[in-house]
Formats: C-alpha cells, structure tokens, sequence
C-alpha cells in the first residue's frame, strides 16, 4: 500500500536543495521517486549531486544503475546536440549571421553546471531579427522543414512570437527552434534584442555565441515567470541555482545582474528568480530585486507553491492543475493584449472543435 502522506516532489525538491541526504532514501521512495525525476528530466542532476557531495557510493546498486543510466543517456543525446550545433554553423558559414545558442545546449558547449546530467531534446538558437528570412531560406536549403502545417499556427509564429515556426531536419530529425528575441513580440515587457547580442559572448572553439552571464539567468526566469509552462518548473528554477551558485563568486555580480535587469524591463522575473530559488533551495541572495506589490506576491506564492511542485499527469492534484493553469492565463495576459489574447483564444477553440468534429463523423473503413 503506498503512503498518502508521500509526495515524491517534495522529496525530489528536498534531494535536489541538498544532495546528500540522497543516501537515505529508501529503495521503496526510490520506485516513485524515480518515475517522476525521469519525467522531469532530473535524475541525472540527482546523479551529479550524489557525486559532487562524495555519498554516491553509499547508494544502492540498483538506484546507481538507474542514475548511471540516465546521465549516459544524456551524454549520448548531448553529444547529439553538439553535432546538431556544428551542422547549423556549417549551414550558416558565410552569411555573416551571429549564432546564439539559448538554454541547454548553450550550458552544455560552455561547460556551465546545469548542463550536468540534462537532457536537451531541442536546440534553440537566437539570430537577428533583420537576417531571419534569409536564415530560414539558407536552412530550408539546407534540409531543414518547419512541420506547423496549420494555416493560423504558422501566422502566429511569424506575426507575434519570438521564433520561427519549430524547423526538424528531415533526415536527422533534430527539432531546431530559431528565435529572433528571448520573449513574444506582443509581450508587455519592454526587451530590446539588439542588447542581448550586443553582449553575446564566444564560446571558445564553437564557433557559436551564447548570452552573457546575466542574461543566461534572466532569459531562464523571464522564460519560466512570463511565458507560464510549469510543467518543468523545477527544472528551470534547478537551472537558475545552479547559475545563481556558479557566479556567486565574481565579485558584484548581484549588482551587475540587478541593473540588467533593469535595463531589459526583467526585474519581475528575477525577483521571482530569486524568491522561489530561496524558497525551494535556500540560495541567499545578496542584492535583491524590488519587490512587486504584496498582494501579488501573496497570489504567486500560493500558485508557484502548488505549481512547482513536480508531478507526473496521472498523479497532478486538483490544486496543482488549477494553479497551473492560473500561472499559464497570467503568462497569456504578459504575453498579449487583452483584445489580442480574446480573438487568439476564440481561434484556437474554434479550430479544436472543428478538428474534433471533423474526426467524429470521418468515414471509419470497413473491417475487411
């Protein structure tokens, strides 16, 4: 019978803020636990925490067999990743094109701590705006498709988000998403692009750049905070301590990020960064953002809380459903105009329901 008391988030939250009381976990926490740190997409970092703080050894030989598993897994799906990487730089050579890479495989070619035991399905790439035409066509050439075939889908990519339409190799298969921005243009958030590959950086021996050092930790919380997902939220706040820990020790960094922040109009997201990364991990932080008003806080609070918390579909609570779905409307309302976000809902039920109808009354064939 299992205990009703037992929450495997919690326990994953807890494993993951200190990794060494990964030693005392019982074989029978590790069978759900397990599960759902494979559906989040953590249980390599649960193997890089039990190592860094030397009780890996101490663990069962089933459990190291299952953590050894998933970070070869890993590794394996990376080194597929950086492949991806130089196939894309070679099919850009010569266009004159700055190549950002965003999020996992920036961390994994940099070498950053959350790239230890991270699965990276996609790659996210970030080029200018003004060239993403020309990126798409050299792309397309180059045996790259995007595969949004409805009509109004691939309008709302290219009118009002931040990237092309998903683009997948047709031999590889590698989904490969080209952004122009960090955020949709409709966003009520005031970004500038341009200052996000003014202050690119190389990485050394790529030939690809990846975002500075604060907009790596800004583009992870105005990603999380402003778009609405949760349902990797541990992940993402994971990956924000960890980055949070790695440039703790370059003197006024706290204040360096504080004015980035403010000069990319992301000071809600970092001070959310913040708080549910002092929450979840007690990361202190020594130059915090400003506070938005109490009672909106308090509203975060009550649906990061319940949001946050992992858990596979067949085992999410009511609670945790309706604060993620408050959590997902706020990111509509940060991403849209009212009016804007009113006709993209209308639309998007209006082509489910006939989607629907239309498969009710297909012509089922007739059994031979």
């Amino acid at each position: 019978m299992k205990d009703a008391s037992f929450i495997p988030g919690r326990l994953l939250i807890d494993l993951l803020a200190d990794p060494r009381k990964v030693a005392g976990v019982s074989l029978r926490d590790w069978d759900r636990l397990v599960p759902l740190a494979r559906w989040v997409r953590l249980l390599g970092r649960l193997r890089a925490g039990a190592i860094d703080t030397g009780v890996y050894p101490d663990l069962d030989g089933h459990v190291r067999n299952i953590l050894d598993s998933s970070w070869t897994v890993a590794q394996d799906q990376n080194a597929l990743m950086a492949w991806e990487v130089s196939r894309v730089r070679d099919a850009l050579r010569g266009m004159d094109v700055p190549i950002v890479l965003l999020k996992g495989a920036a961390y994994m070619l940099s070498g950053l701590p959350p790239a230890r035991g991270r699965f990276a399905s996609d790659l996210d790439i970030m080029v200018p705006i003004d060239r993403i035409t020309e990126v798409e066509a050299r792309m397309t050439e180059k045996g790259y498709s995007t595969f949004v075939h409805d009509p109004y889908d691939d309008h709302y990519y290219r009118r009002w988000m931040h990237e092309l339409p998903p683009m997948v190799h047709r031999r590889r298969t590698t989904v490969i998403d080209v952004h122009h921005t960090i955020l949709p243009r409709t966003t009520r958030i005031n970004l500038d692009p341009r200052k996000l590959f003014e202050r690119a950086v190389d990485i050394p021996g790529q030939g690809v750049k990846r975002l500075c050092d604060e907009d790596l930790i800004l583009h992870s919380a105005a990603h999380l905070f402003c778009e609405g997902e949760f349902d990797l939220a541990i992940r993402d706040l994971c990956d924000m301590n960890d980055l949070f820990a790695h440039f703790a020790d370059q003197k006024g960094f706290g204040g360096a990020l504080l004015a980035r922040a403010q000069e990319l109009d992301l000071l809600g997201p970092l001070f959310y960064a913040q708080r549910y990364t002092h929450h979840f991990f007690a990361t202190r932080h020594d130059t915090p953002a400003p506070q938005p008003s109490a009672w909106c806080v308090k509203l975060m609070d009550s649906l990061v809380h319940r949001a946050a918390i992992p858990a596979r579909p067949n085992e999410s609570t009511s609670a945790r459903r309706l604060a993620a779905w408050g959590l997902f409307m706020r990111g509509h309302f940060i991403k849209m105009p009212l009016p804007l976000l009113a006709m993209h809902l209308t639309v998007k039920s209006w082509l489910r329901f006939t989607h629907f109808v239309q498969r009710l009354f297909e012509k089922k064939p007739q059994d031979a």
